[in-house]
């Protein structure tokens, strides 16, 4: 016997009052349920559901606004692919939420004076038409997106295009 089984049957003898032949037996019977414990295979944990995408479009033509008009409302997460406005006045504003963050909350005119400094808003105006496009905005839970008219407007083109997470 080596000085550490020794001392281990000492250890055991003065702490549990075993015999020396007990802790042999009793991590063989140990060693025995750890063995098959090991070789049962667990069955394989099955991935989390990766909600899949549904792609919505709103596509109006010929739209007279004279007050608020809702052009996105959901309550699932999503991603905006673009939001295209073409109308005769630039009397408008845009109010974009998601998850309950103003994202955009401005008129027509103050996002033509930023717009060739950002990536996601391009407002201008081509041959008497005023058009405002916005692009790559995404959400966990919530978008709100809605056209504010100062007096009646007339959009030729709205057009939204966006992905919602569907929950299964």
């Amino acid at each position: 016997m080596t000085s550490y089984e020794e001392i281990l049957l000492e250890l055991l003898k003065r702490k549990f009052g075993l015999r020396p032949w007990m802790p042999i037996v009793v991590a063989e019977i140990i060693g025995e349920r750890i063995g098959k414990a090991l070789t049962i295979p667990k069955p394989p944990t099955p991935a989390p559901a990766i909600p899949q995408p549904a792609t919505r479009v709103v596509d109006l033509k010929e739209m007279l606004v004279s007050k608020d008009l809702t052009l996105l409302d959901v309550t699932y997460g999503g991603k905006l692919h673009e939001l295209v406005l073409c109308s005769n006045s630039k009397n408008y504003s845009i109010r974009f939420v998601t998850d309950g963050m103003v994202r955009i909350d401005r008129s027509f005119s103050e996002l033509q004076s930023i717009s060739p400094y950002l990536d996601t808003i391009s407002a201008f105006e081509d041959n008497g038409k005023f058009v405002l496009h916005v692009k790559d905005y995404s959400w966990v839970s919530s978008a709100y997106v809605a056209v504010i008219a100062r007096e009646p407007i007339t959009f030729s083109q709205i057009f939204v295009k966006y992905d919602v997470f569907l929950k299964y």
